[in-house]
């Protein structure tokens, strides 16, 4: 890439005025540019950002990634207009963007491609249409594509918004937290807050009126809550090794490396004190095996259908379902409390919170009959279950 700098040195120089042209090239107002990255670097930064595209949109241009060469990098850009993906990459040549027609089936395409990869963009301008569909060359000196382009002017343009805190993250641990609490994440869209992850002093948290899942890590510290969609957190994996930054304002937030940025749209907070949700005081308090209780359930679960979704009773001794074919039973052999009933779904995806964990023992902790079931390893990890009326269970 260092040798195509003289090369295009050479290109501008046989562009200049002072060489004479023909009559048909003075006509003309077709425009060439040509630009060159490496193959694999481009592969791997245009996958990024199509997942942030739309899968399917009334706008196809959403779809699309734009591809835009300057100042010696070219910088790839999808969004679905909730969400933008930015990667930026090293690039020598020409400056100039375009907008892919088909960008999918290009991806599947490069990752035949190695080496350095030359970008030819071809476009022809009218006083009438400054800006036209164009068509772009992509060669590694093997294998090449030519397809046609969209209009630049047609893709959405990014309005920058102001983000003002900013913390630094690691993404892999970020990304292990989120992978723990997001079973609580809520697909109520009418509460928007509780479909995201809400960010709140040293914890990130994910609730959706039944239960209750929360991680915590005093590396990332905020001083005022915000939250971000489940959809970016779960892109982390995106960012490996990189040092990483969440940034955030008032409407917007934004996960950004050196090379890598995803900027996200952002609910307000909605005051919900989840702190004073979690009971502080408890009747009963004992250490269970996280292996040994997950085990029963998932016996008992085995029996539930989708017609019948019946709840499991839990007295302490044992677990109990009752369904119109027969009566099923476990004994836990846990101190006695007054009998409640649970959804199973819940109860097994907060015991896998820390089996994920490799947590072998948690604290139970539960107050009167109807009050939340509390499962926590006293550090960093804490699940909640609210009970099912007892009318419910058999």
């Amino acid at each position: 890439m260092q040798h195509r700098t003289a090369d295009h040195l050479l290109y501008q120089i046989g562009e200049h005025p002072i060489f004479s042209k023909t009559a048909n090239e003075e006509e003309s107002r077709m425009s060439i540019f040509h630009a060159y990255v490496d193959a694999a670097h481009f592969h791997e930064a245009l996958g990024n950002v199509l997942r942030f595209a739309a899968k399917r949109s009334r706008l196809p241009i959403l779809e699309e990634a734009q591809v835009r060469f300057e100042d010696g990098h070219c910088v790839l850009t999808c969004t679905n207009l909730d969400q933008w993906c930015m990667s930026t990459i090293p690039s020598v040549g020409d400056s100039f963007s375009f907008v892919f027609a088909g960008t999918r089936k290009i991806l599947s395409a490069c990752k035949y491609f190695s080496g350095e990869l030359e970008f030819t963009y071809t476009i022809e301008p009218t006083e009438t249409v400054p800006d036209p569909e164009g068509q772009i060359s992509i060669s590694d000196g093997k294998r090449s594509l030519k397809r046609s382009t969209e209009r630049t002017s047609d893709f959405p343009e990014l309005k920058e918004k102001p983000l003002d805190r900013h913390y630094p993250v690691n993404p892999k641990r970020l990304l292990e937290r989120f992978k723990r609490v997001k079973y609580a994440v809520s697909s109520n869209d009418a509460r928007p807050n509780q479909c995201c992850i809400e960010f709140l002093k040293d914890k990130i948290i994910a609730v959706d009126g039944y239960r209750l899942a929360m991680s915590t890590d005093p590396a990332v510290n905020v001083e005022k809550p915000f939250y971000i969609p489940p959809e970016v957190m779960a892109e982390l994996t995106m960012f490996k090794e990189q040092d990483c930054t969440i940034s955030v304002g008032e409407e917007w937030a934004a996960v950004e490396s050196e090379t890598l940025r995803v900027l996200t749209r952002t609910p307000g907070y909605d005051g919900f004190d989840v702190e004073r949700a979690i009971p502080t005081s408890f009747s009963t308090e004992y250490p269970v095996d996280v292996d040994r209780l997950l085990d029963e359930v998932k016996y008992l679960n085995g029996f539930i259908t989708a017609k019948t979704r019946k709840p499991i009773r839990f007295d302490g001794g044992t677990l109990s379902l009752e369904t119109p074919g027969g009566t099923y039973l476990s004994k836990v052999g846990l101190p006695p409390v007054e009998a409640r009933g649970f959804n199973p779904k819940y109860l097994l995806e907060g015991l896998e919170q820390f089996k994920a964990k490799k947590v072998h023992t948690v604290t139970m902790k539960m107050g009167h009959p109807h009050s939340p079931m509390i499962l926590t390893d006293g550090k960093d990890d804490l699940a909640m279950v609210l009970p099912v009326r007892l009318k419910e269970v058999a």
